[in-house]
């Protein structure tokens, strides 16, 4: 019975077996699962999952909901409990979480390598991250923007069809086809080289036509050399000196409208501080740090969980602070008078503030860390870079085009209805976008990472 409900592998095409998803494949051949022990950071792998999600969901909402970067306020199009505080966080994605945890696993290594005073390997880390951190970012990035190209230049994907003039009728913005394939691969050509640009410090907007997500990825690159050059000029100093200058360094970019560089920043000062609980822990502590007790009080102590949880429940709702109209929103009036005013979009900083807020209050929560390490959680953490780069392909190929259809079914006249048939359709476009994220992570990310890796090694002279 169990070989008819579950086929093995050589029972199956070699295509078709590598385009199911990871957890279908393991269900079909429990040896390709591997169980790996669950790390004490892990958790931070379900929180950039659940976040990547957010990020799709925030997307999709986009298109149907107009009115979802306004707040409530109870007048008309800003009465829906969906955009209240807290409620909001459904579909309001943080691209802030995806920079916080960056910034905490690139400088979890090194630091320790830093209070070890191990200076050679600490050269050779560093070096080798930054070798490698262009790569492992474009590789994948200039696939996922090839993909749609070729399927514009073929014309794969479907129109959207309108069944009568009163049904909405809701599509993405798409580039032109091309009368021949190399000219639209020529004019992707010419997309690339905005995608390698980090010195544009004031566009945090669409920078490809074939993926406006991909926003992040010059920021990535450009906020992981600044943490790079912060570990190598701080790597001689004790960690008093160390998450001292690191503090500055953060409060000063915060400031002046750099929340992106903060929150790399902000991430190796939590790690730097995570490290110093587990020596202490251990009894590994370095000398200086043991002798002084106001140090060791300050970065070993941790407060009391209620203080964390009130931590945590602050932190949601500064991460549910509307990109618009802040100081018409219902109970978020009051963040615009404490915001910087250099900053030109408020909610910038509280939303970087929030993700430190959330992620600090975390680190206290053993039970909040053990949720987030649930296997689904660390599913989606697995694909989450994947599932960023990817999901577009899967609202215009899918979410767009199904619409009509389901609304033909299920209606779209009332409020009701239409918030039914988006969620339908939504719930769709989440699996599905889940699905490609899987087969791309298993096809172009994790290959172009043992690439890079192996690029690595052949170009080292040591």
């Amino acid at each position: 019975m169990t070989g008819v409900l579950s086929p093995r592998p050589n029972q199956l095409p070699a295509a078709v077996y590598t385009l199911l998803p990871t957890i279908v494949q393991n269900r079909i051949n429990p040896r390709t699962g591997k169980s790996r022990p669950v790390g004490k950071t892990a958790y931070l792998d379900g929180i950039r999952g659940l976040a990547a999600v957010g990020v799709v969901v925030l997307h999709m909402v986009l298109g149907f909901f107009p009115n979802s970067s306004y707040a409530y306020n109870g007048t008309e199009g800003r009465d829906s409990i969906f955009q209240m505080p807290f409620v909001r966080l459904l579909y309001t994605g943080q691209p802030t979480i995806f920079f916080l945890i960056s910034g905490y696993v690139l400088s979890l290594g090194t630091i320790k390598k830093c209070r070890s005073q191990s200076w050679g390997s600490l050269q050779l880390d560093l070096s080798s991250k930054i070798f490698r951190r262009v790569f492992r970012l474009y590789i994948p990035g200039i696939v996922a923007t090839f993909i749609p190209m070729f399927m514009i230049s073929f014309g794969l994907f479907p129109g959207v069809a309108q069944f009568s003039e009163d049904m909405p009728h809701r599509t993405f913005d798409m580039v032109a086809q091309e009368p021949t394939f190399f000219r639209q691969f020529w004019l992707w050509c010419k997309t690339i080289p905005p995608l390698f640009w980090p010195f544009d410090w004031e566009n945090f907007s669409q920078n490809s036509p074939y993926a406006y997500q991909l926003w992040t990825i010059p920021v990535e690159f450009r906020c992981s050399m600044v943490l790079f050059l912060v570990h190598a000029a701080l790597a001689r100093c004790s960690g008093k000196i160390r998450l001292t200058f690191n503090g500055i360094l953060s409060l000063y970019f915060l400031t002046f409208e750099k929340w992106d560089v903060f929150l790399f920043l902000a991430g190796a000062f939590l790690a730097e501080l995570d490290i110093i609980k587990e020596e202490a822990a251990e009894g590994h502590l370095p000398k200086v740090e043991n002798k002084d007790s106001k140090f060791k009080t300050i970065t070993q102590s941790t407060p009391r969980p209620w203080i964390m949880v009130t931590g945590m429940i602050t932190s949601l709702w500064l991460l549910s602070v509307p990109a618009a109209d802040i100081w018409n929103a219902w109970t978020f009036a009051v963040l615009e008078w404490y915001a910087p005013r250099t900053y030109t979009g408020f909610f910038r900083f509280w939303d970087a503030v929030g993700t430190v807020l959330l992620l600090w209050s975390i680190t206290g929560l053993p039970s909040v860390q053990r949720f987030f390490t649930r296997p689904i959680f660390l599913y989606l953490g697995n694909i989450s870079f994947s599932l960023y780069l990817t999901h577009t392909i899967v609202l215009k190929f899918m979410l767009y085009p199904i619409m009509p259809f389901l609304y033909s079914i299920f209606g779209w006249q009332s409020v009701f209805q239409y918030g039914l048939t988006f969620a339908i359709g939504g719930t769709l476009t989440v699996l599905v976008s889940c699905w490609v994220a899987d087969v791309f992570h298993r096809h172009v990310e994790e290959p172009s990472a043992v690439f890079t890796k192996w690029l690595d090694t052949q170009c080292s002279s040591t």
